[in-house]
Formats: structure tokens, sequence, C-alpha cells
């Protein structure tokens, strides 16, 4: 039986990578009187809850949505400023309500420290 041996195997050489054309040959993308306009997917930001919160008479209790609308915080903030007891709430079955008032209150002690929490 004849070995098998690694030498009989051809030599594998690196495949060269294109060269890329300097950039003076390069077709140029655009002329310099074309005008570029950027179109954007996306659609400009606007919380519903704000819009909402503001036409509404005032009312004793707010979700964590429309406080995270009202504070301009995340969910993560506000539930955090919960667990701190710096925002009163109430639980009513699986459902949280934070006070209004509290959330005022918060509001103006942030201004009254200058905005640290």
């Amino acid at each position: 039986m004849p070995k098998s041996s690694v030498k009989d195997e051809p030599e594998r050489k690196p495949t060269p990578k294109p060269m890329s054309k300097p950039k003076s040959a390069r077709k140029p993308d655009r002329k310099k009187n074309d005008t570029i306009i950027i179109v954007s997917k996306r659609k400009p930001v606007t919380h519903p809850f704000i819009k909402d919160i503001r036409k509404q008479p005032p009312r004793i209790f707010y979700s964590v949505k429309e406080v995270c609308a009202v504070l301009c915080l995340g969910r993560t903030s506000v539930f955090s400023l919960l667990r701190q007891n710096k925002i009163a709430s109430e639980v009513h079955g699986r459902r949280r309500l934070i006070y209004r008032q509290s959330v005022k209150e918060f509001a103006a002690s942030l201004r009254k420290n200058g905005g640290a929490v």
C-alpha cells in the first residue's frame, strides 16, 4: 500500500487580490452641480401620549407610559424612581397608577436641585 503524504499534493498559492483603480481613474459619483436629496425612511418622533395629556382635563393618576412621556424618561428610569419612593404610586390589580401631584412634586424638586435626581 502506498502511503499518502502531504508532499504529493501540489502547493496552493494564495490568489492575488484585484487591485483597485486609483482615485483619479474612478468615475465620479455625481457631478459638481448635482443636488443631493436625502430621503429618510424614519418618521418624525412624536409621542402619542404627550398630545393626549395636554388635551385632556387634569387627572389624579397617570399610567407609566404617560409619566415616561411627561418626564421624557424611559420605563426603566420611571420604575427606578418608583423603587426609590421619589414618585408615589398605587397598584390596582396589575396596573400601576402614579399620582399626578407626585409627578409635579418630583419635577419641582428637580428644578430646585438643579436637575440632580
